[in-house]
């Protein structure tokens, strides 16, 4: 007998059983049976009685036959089922039998009954029943069985639940968007996974109510990115404008001719003097221009209007001044005139109703009425404190265990909080065959399990775990960085332990468990911090407190500097509270019950925590889900909000939280943790990057793991949140358990911002294609995506069918680029490729870019589009720009997919530079960085966008024909075709304007990410100026070798090629002011990276779990950390920046011998 539940999941309309002569459905009075017209009457029932079709005027005769009351059900019972094709068939079942096990019993019956046909599959229907109150019944758990239903009658009914095919065709679309089918999802839930599908199912709910749906603030409004609210515009930005006489271009349509999208007959005015002018003020003053230069006349009032980017989904509609957002400044930095196009509120607003209520299936009642079930258990319970016993474990047996020439195998255990070992034991060495132990662990494999499930219980009872394999990295038989849980791959060797049964359930104690130990402490005077205030900023012990920051970086922490920094956490919860993912990592706090609990309490008033502290705690090395929920937290607040804020860490210093979580005394004894959750209460705010590292796995607190969420929920609005979302993807695998703050925190904000949904929804669908293609059964962590891309799916709805539309483009594109990569040649692979595009062209176009939601694609182009001639024939697709005015921007969108090749290592490359200009620009800097996007969408396949108008370096070489002659190359090559791409020398200087700020851009970022393989087809150059690097398959040093020899010398290209162009041609471009100012320019993009070192270690520490092949260790992590110095304070930072600067000046020619062989090797 099953106990596994059966939901209704099916596109197929119920239809009603049509009437023949004298069959009918039963009828309505049957269905609506009250106590007052049943009997007493007896019947008698058979094993499984064939029913009859009932009549209308059988129903009084039908009466007679039940019988009211609260039945006494013995052994086995009799029970009417009423089928929904008009049969009632008689069941004897026994009182033990499930729901379920009825179900499949009376449908194996029904079969062999006539109207069989007229019905859906059992998983369609629901049981019902008749209460005390006359009134239905519907029973949604089937895991019940016959004696728990206390039957008011001895009837029972099947029905078609309401929305049941909206349910269906519902979930047959999830199941396309995860490329699994959801009921085979759904078969594989058990208690943990059920609670935690429901509760994403609650936050969805709760989201959608409280999300904006009118106007601007609907949530799929495609509003443009801003910084600071009316910042000032910085000098350099505003002396570019006055130089090169910047204006804004404001364009206008007639109704008729928007309602008909028609672009041919816009007018344009030309406004300046915009520094201080904001959006709405704009279009006042353009809707006057256009009356006054184009004597149009315009009905309605410039508040009827908003400003759309020409040729883009994007709207300028915040009132705040012009140069705050994203694209205006952007556009005057690189010498751009802004154009933007009126719009028409009231046509443009009906492209984003209110969205239609959620759907709430079945299921959701289901699984609400089996875990009330399962919460009134009424076995015993106790808390772990009431407990005298240690933890006791034993290691029964083991089994698919392969040993060769070793005569004796033994295995190691032991407790860890993160990565601080509490205590270990190993066993006595025994014979491998049929072995039997006493303890845990071989050296043969490793696995980690969490001693409290999902449910704070802890573990009791027998388990058979699946090790997992060494890699090659691991030095020591124990490896608490790996994941938590058995192996998914059932044929590897296994262990089978047992925890001791202790007779009750055991529960991890409460918060207000914890919160009345620490009032006991308190009142006995143990263990007492000295309150903030008590502590002068000059005082010894904060100076003290400032050294130990500086481990931060990562250096480890002794065990007299953990022990202070616990007695200093008030202060550094409020005034340091970035030292979260030091505080975490201190084994002594999970060793005891009174450490963690003060840890936790503190949680809840930790200060701020900065992005990369946030980034840091959502790593592996902290499980806590405390810690990482507050990590979450924090990274949802605003980037900029560094106010430093234990009780003088708690208050004053907040963001050294993680300096105390990784203290392992905190962790050792009680009395320490529980303080450590005290505080957390009261803890200061941290910044967005402590709560990033608390969210790392050495915090495995939950508590600590918690409040860096709730930090970074308040420090990242939707704009800045954006950029973490693929860290934060990662460290949902840190979590322990589905069910956490920060899959909270990410579907809250999926489902309230489009953008922030439309990133989600694709790298979890990558993460989807990594995990299933690595397993023949689906792993927990699949299930736990699935169910997350699942909630996003169902609050989103409304957007679901344009998602499947994209998810069917890449399914057709992944099988076309299989076929043409059958053919021999370039050109016949270009054939069938737009032969197959046409056959598939109208599923193929019209829709908005996987890559990017404000990009809409158009028509396909086919002359257009054609198969690349590299090794993987990646195929390069071109479609029309159908928003207006897109000749202003750019007509056609291209796009590279590509089949054979990992992409996340580009993707995370980009991302991390993206970070980086988002740095810059915060700090009043544009490098001119052309960040492209770039999307995994699965394994080994992806997009990339085509950044258009631009060259390769080899390709510039090969039309200036002298690819024979690369070594010797004429330096000035570069500037040349600059300047002929340039109208006069106006544009020209404005061209080597940009080319100087993004060669710097990517000098510094190359160097510091460790970017190797740099030839000239790696490297591109745009017509207007802007140099940028494409393909990272190299990174965080791991360099190309040929016969042997590193090919990469230098840290980063810079030839005399480029010193040409910086130099603006002059022949002694090495001594020339240009060249000082470009290297002063680098220093200081340098030592901005270097201040936000923690953030960077962070975000690559996070990625470990990636499984890319250049970053599986913490010394590929390392590499960052030497790069950006973040052991050295700014001085010695900028002195040593200086000199790989002189180091990659003096090789350049290094670099043009490697360019020379590719050349060669290209002829």
């Amino acid at each position: 007998m099953s106990s596994r539940c059966c939901f209704p999941f099916s596109s197929v309309a119920h239809q009603t059983p049509p009437l023949t002569e004298g069959v009918q459905p039963v009828s309505k009075e049957y269905m609506q049976l009250v106590p007052e017209q049943a009997s007493n009457t007896g019947r008698k029932g058979c094993e499984m009685a064939s029913g009859g079709v009932l009549s209308s005027e059988d129903s009084p005769d039908v009466w007679s036959l039940l019988e009211c009351g609260q039945l006494e059900v013995g052994e086995h019972t009799d029970l009417d089922l009423l089928m929904p094709n008009g049969f009632l068939i008689n069941v004897r079942c026994h009182s033990d039998s499930t729901l379920a096990l009825l179900k499949q019993e009376v449908f194996s019956e029904a079969k062999r009954l006539p109207l069989f046909e007229l019905l859906l599959s059992a998983s369609d229907y629901i049981f019902f029943t008749i209460g005390s109150n006359g009134e239905r019944e519907e029973l949604y758990d089937e895991t019940k069985s016959i004696f728990s239903l206390r039957l008011f009658v001895p009837l029972l009914g099947l029905v078609e639940p309401e929305g049941n095919r909206e349910e269906k065709e519902l979930a047959q679309n999830i199941g396309i968007a995860i490329a699994h089918p959801l009921s085979e999802v759904e078969s594989k839930l058990a208690g943990e996974n059920i609670s935690y599908r429901l509760d994403l199912f609650r936050v969805m709910e709760e989201s959608v109510a409280t999300r904006g749906v009118d106007g601007y603030n609907h949530y799929a409004f495609p509003e443009e990115l801003s910084s600071e609210c009316d910042a000032d515009i910085p000098p350099q930005v505003n002396a570019k404008i006055e130089v090169a006489d910047l204006y804004v271009e404001v364009w206008y349509r007639s109704r008729k001719d928007e309602l008909e999208e028609v672009d041919e007959n816009c007018v344009c005015v030309k406004i300046r003097k915009v520094v201080r002018v904001k959006a709405p003020d704009l279009i006042t003053n353009a809707v006057a221009e256009l009356t006054a230069q184009h004597k149009l006349v315009i009905n309605e009032s410039p508040s009827d209007f908003l400003l759309q980017i020409a040729g883009r989904k994007c709207f300028l509609t915040k009132d705040i001044k012009l140069t705050s957002f994203e694209y205006v400044r952007s556009s005057f930095e690189n010498y751009r005139i802004p154009k933007f196009l009126l719009r028409r509120k009231d046509i443009v607003m009906k492209e984003f109703p209110a969205p239609r209520p959620v759907l709430k299936p079945s299921w959701v009642r289901a699984y609400e009425s089996r875990l009330s079930t399962a919460n009134d258990c009424c076995r015993k319970r106790c808390s772990l404190w009431e407990l005298d016993e240690n933890v006791k474990m034993r290691v029964h047996s083991a089994s698919h265990i392969t040993v060769s020439d070793i005569d004796r195998i033994y295995v190691k255990a032991a407790v860890y909080h993160g990565t601080n070992l509490i205590v270990n034991k190993e066993s006595e060495w025994v014979s491998p065959s049929n072995p039997r132990w006493s303890n845990e662990h071989t050296g043969i494999g490793w696995v980690n399990i969490r001693l409290f499930d999902w449910n704070c219980e802890l573990l009791q009872g027998k388990f058979t775990l699946y090790l997992w394999p060494f890699s090659k990295h691991c030095n020591d038989l124990l490896y608490p960085l790996g994941q938590t849980g058995s192996n998914d791959n059932r044929d590897t060797a296994r262990i089978e332990v047992e925890f001791y049964e202790h007779g009750s359930i055991v529960e991890f104690p409460s918060f207000e468990h914890i919160g009345a130990y620490v009032n006991k402490l308190d009142a006995r005077g143990c263990g007492v911090a000295p309150p903030a205030a008590s502590f002068a900023p000059d005082s010894p012990q904060v100076v003290q407190l400032m050294e130990i920051a500086r481990h931060l970086d990562g250096e480890k922490l002794t065990d007299p500097q953990q022990h202070h920094l616990w007695k200093m956490r008030e202060y550094v919860a409020e005034y340091m509270p970035d030292l979260l993912p030091l505080l975490a990592e201190c084994a002594f706090i999970w060793n005891a019950r009174d450490t963690f609990t003060r840890l936790y309490e503190l949680l809840v008033r930790w200060g701020p925590i900065r992005p990369e502290t946030a980034l840091e705690l959502l790593d592996f090395k902290y499980p806590d889900r405390e810690i990482r929920e507050f990590a979450v937290k924090c990274l949802d607040e605003a980037l900029d909000n560094d106010r430093l804020q234990l009780e003088y860490v708690a208050e004053y210093m907040p963001d050294l939280l993680p300096l105390l979580a990784e203290c392992a005394f905190i962790w050792n004894a009680r009395d320490t943790f529980t303080r450590l959750y005290e505080l957390l209460v009261r803890w200061g705010p941290i910044r967005p990057e402590t709560a990033l590292e608390l969210l790392d796995f050495k915090y495995p607190d939950r508590e600590i793991r918690e409040f860096a969420v709730k930090c970074l929920d308040e420090a990242l609005d939707n704009d800045r949140l954006q950029l973490y979302v693929m860290p934060l993807v990662q460290a949902l695998k840190y979590e322990p358990w589905g069910k956490c703050e920060l899959a909270r925190m990410l579907l809250k904000r999926a489902l309230c911002s489009y953008r922030i949904g439309h990133i989600l929804f694709w790298l979890l669908r990558a993460e989807l294609g990594q995990i299933g293609d690595r397993c023949q059964e689906l792993p927990n962590l699949y299930v736990r995506f699935a169910l997350l891309v699942e909630a996003y799916c169902r609050g989103n709805f409304e957007h679901l069918g344009a998602m499947l539309r994209q998810v069917d483009m890449v399914v057709r594109l992944t099988d076309l680029s299989k076929m043409v990569k059958q053919l021999k040649d370039k050109e016949s692979a270009t054939k069938r490729l737009q032969k197959e595009l046409m056959a598939h062209i109208e599923v193929m176009q019209h829709m908005s870019s996987p890559l990017d939601p404000l990009d809409s694609l158009g028509a396909l182009r086919l002359e257009s589009c054609k198969v690349i001639g590299s090794a993987k024939l990646p195929l390069r697709l071109t479609w029309a720009n159908p928003e207006p005015l897109a000749r202003l921007y750019t007509e056609t969108h291209q796009i590279i997919f590509k089949n054979g090749d990992d992409l996340r290592q580009d993707m995370l490359t980009l991302q991390v530079m993206r970070i980086m200009d988002a740095l810059w620009k915060s700090r009043d800097l544009d490098f001119c960085l052309s960040i492209y996007e770039v999307l995994p969408m699965g394994k080994n396949v992806g997009m990339i966008k085509v950044v258009q108008n631009c060259s390769t370096l080899f390709e510039i070489q090969c039309a200036a024909k002298q690819l024979a002659s690369t070594f010797n190359m004429e330096s000035s090559l570069i500037n040349k075709w600059i300047r002929n791409h340039s109208d006069d020398s106006k544009t020209y200087l404005e061209a080597v304007d940009r080319f100087t700020a993004s060669c710097a851009g990517y000098c510094v970022a190359t160097y510091v990410l460790g970017i190797k393989d740099r030839h000239q087809d790696n490297i591109m150059l745009a017509k207007d100026g802007r140099l940028f690097h494409i393909d990272f398959g190299h990174f965080l040093g791991h360099y190309k070798k040929k016969l042997g020899i590193n090919r990469d010398r230098v840290p980063f290209v810079l030839t005399d090629h480029f010193l040409c162009v910086i130099a603006k041609g002059k022949p002694n471009f090495r001594d020339s002011h240009e060249h000082k100012k470009f290297k002063r320019l680098c220093t200081d993009a340098y030592l901005m990276l270097h201040e936000r070192a923690r953030l960077f270690i962070s975000l690559f520490t996070m990625m470990l779990c990636m499984g890319l092949p250049e970053l599986q260790k913490m010394e590929d992590v390392d590499f960052v950390k030497r790069t950006l110095c973040a052991e050295t304070d700014a001085r010695q930072a900028g002195a040593s920046f200086q000199k790989i600067f002189e180091e990659a000046f003096t090789g350049a020619w290094s670099t043009k011998t490697n360019w020379f062989f590719h050349s060669v090797k290209h002829l």
